[in-house]
Parts: structure tokens; sequence; C-alpha cells
């Protein structure tokens, strides 16, 4: 049986304001398409109510796009406007990104600049990882300094990161792992098709399969891979926690989540019934209460209780990249918009 269990299909709501609810727990951003490493925090204490509205820690960036969180800084990408076309490539305009949770006066600082174009982010303890459309896989130390190029030629659309290595999937159809400091790229799995997010955890690494509707796992030494979930609706950015795997369907308007374990029995917690074209959710993020997603085409940030509910909106009037817009920690929610602002709401906004 599919062990999916739909926990929203997304709502376009009407409201204008950005609004809040109380949540508990934390992670770091999910996954661009995935999110990278949302894992449950555990030693997050529960959210107090607040006045508190949405803060803008950066304005004026060029495509903000993947978005990542740490202890204390907040990391994302600027894609970059500029394009010379097919044949000369792209103009070398992209930015990696930091700023202080705290804020930094809408200055944050450039770690990586002149990049074609980057996509993807994930943190470690120490480093920022990005890919770009050249196909290179990147890392900077989290404190600034020289750029280390990891791999090349990949086709990388979302990444993870644990203690030792960075875990990618590949257009082509392959789920890859390099060190952390270097080495061989090694392939955990192939024959994929059209995998987009990925995630991992201590046992695992977990992707979605955009072309024919899967959410899979396999062992972060490698091995037969698991199909968790089948039947989906072009899965797309992913996250996890330590008993579920979340999801996205991009043309099917639902956020989804599936046991971490086998498959198991199939449970719809919620539903809204809406007109499908307007909506489109993309990136998502988890905490130890809620799910978060950007709707693409409704133009919206949302959130879900992960036992399921009807969804809330936090966020109305945004623009996000087709990837992972959005992260949360302990404290806040953070999320990038294409018009050039990175934000941040306290997850317990009250309601606006």
């Amino acid at each position: 049986m599919n062990a999916t269990i739909r926990l929203a299909v997304v709502a376009m709501l009407s409201t204008a304001a950005l609004i809040g609810g109380n949540a508990c727990g934390g992670s770091h951003a999910a996954s661009g398409a995935a999110v990278e490493n949302s894992n449950v925090d555990a030693r997050c204490p529960v959210t107090t109510a607040t006045t508190s509205g949405p803060t803008a820690l950066a304005s004026g960036q060029d495509l903000p796009g993947g978005i990542a969180v740490d202890a204390t800084n907040v990391y994302w990408v600027n894609y970059g406007s500029g394009s010379a076309g097919p044949v000369q490539g792209p103009v070398l305009d992209g930015q990696v990104m930091k700023c202080a949770k705290a804020g930094c006066g809408r200055n944050p600082t450039a770690l990586a600049s002149g990049l074609a174009h980057p996509t993807s982010i994930a943190v470690d303890a120490t480093s920022v990882y990005w890919t770009d459309v050249n196909g290179a896989l990147m890392k900077v130390r989290s404190g600034g300094g020289t750029p280390t190029t990891l791999a090349t030629a990949q086709s990388a659309a979302a990444l993870a990161v644990d203690a030792s290595n960075v875990y990618w999937a590949n257009g082509d159809g392959t789920v890859m792992k390099v060190p952390t400091d270097g080495g061989n790229p090694t392939a955990l799995a192939s024959g994929q098709n059209n995998p987009a997010g990925i995630a991992v955890d201590a046992h695992s690494v977990y992707w979605s399969n955009y072309g024919d509707g899967t959410v899979m796992k396999v062992p972060i030494e490698g091995g037969t891979p698991t199909t968790l979930a089948s039947g989906q609706s072009s899965p797309l950015a992913i996250a996890i926690d330590s008993t579920n795997v979340y999801f996205t369907n991009d043309h099917g308007g639902s956020v989804v989540k599936v046991p971490i374990g086998d498959r198991g029995s199939q449970t719809k917690l919620a539903s809204v019934t809406i007109p499908l074209p307007n909506t489109q959710p993309t990136g998502i993020a988890v905490d130890g209460t809620n799910v978060y997603w950007t709707d693409g085409r409704g133009n919206e940030l949302q959130k879900v209780s992960v036992g399921g509910g009807a969804p809330t909106t936090l966020g109305s009037g945004q623009s996000f990249l087709n990837g992972n817009g959005v992260a949360v920690d302990c404290a806040s929610v953070y999320w990038t918009d294409v018009g050039g602002t990175v934000t941040k709401l306290p997850l317990g906004s009250a309601a606006r």
C-alpha cells in the first residue's frame, strides 16, 4: 500500500497580511527543491506567543533563491539576473550571502561572488555548500575565504550535508555523495527518474523522483534503494524529521508525509478544495510542530501541523524561485522573495 499521508492540498487564500501561529522544535532548511537536513532539534523550547511581525533581513538582492540557517546566521544564494545566452553561457553575477539572524542592517556579507547562477545551498558547522548551473558543487568557510570546488560536471537540483559528506541528486538519475573535505564523488543510486529534492539523516539518504512520482531512500553507504511512496504528482522538495519524510507535489497542489521506515497505511489528514492551477508548492521545511512550504503560483508562504489540519498563510504577495526558498529553526521561519528580500518571522507571531 502507499504509505503517504496527505497533510494539505495547498489553498489559494486571499489574506493580504503576514500572519503566524504557534510552533515548537527546530530544524535546518530543507529542501530545494529540497532541504536539506530538516531534522528536528529536540532541544528547542516550546514557542510562546509574540506580537513581533516579519523582519526584512536584507533587500535589494539579485533573485535570491535557496536559503539555509545555522546557529547564528542565515545564508542564501543570489541567482543573479544576467544571461549572455546559450553560446556565451551565464553572466557570472551570482552570489552566496550571509546575514546574522539578529539582523545585519540590511547589509549582508558576500561569501562568494562572480558565480554562474547558484541554485541550491546547504550549511554545516563550518562551511556553506552550493551548486551552480555550470554543474559545479562548491564550498566556502562560513566565516569567509576562498571557495573550493568539490565536484564538476554535475546537474544537482538540491543539496544535503551531514558531518562527513555532501549529497545531491543529478538529472541523469544518479544520487551522489562526496566528502566535505574533498575527494572522489560516489554514486549511491542510479537509474532514478529525474530526482529532485534530497535530505539525509544518520542512516539514509532520501530523495524525490519528479519523473515517476516516487519518493525513495538508500543507506548512506549505498545499497538497494527502497520506495517509500509512489503514485505522486511530480514530487519536488523534500524534508525529514525523526519519524517522517515530507514532500511537495509540484503538479498535485499537495503537501504529503510518509513514514521514514517502510510503507504503511494511507491516511488523509486534511484537504482544501481549490483551483489547482493556482497552486504550485515548491520549497519545504519542517520543525517539531509544523511543515512550511512556498507556493510558487499562489505566491504564498504557508504552514500546516505535522499532524494535518487547515493550512495557515504566513506571507502573501511573495514570489519564489523554483527551489527551496524556506528554512526554519527554533525561533523563526525564514524565506527569500525573488523581488530581492530575505525575511524572518518569529514562530509564535500572533495572527495579524
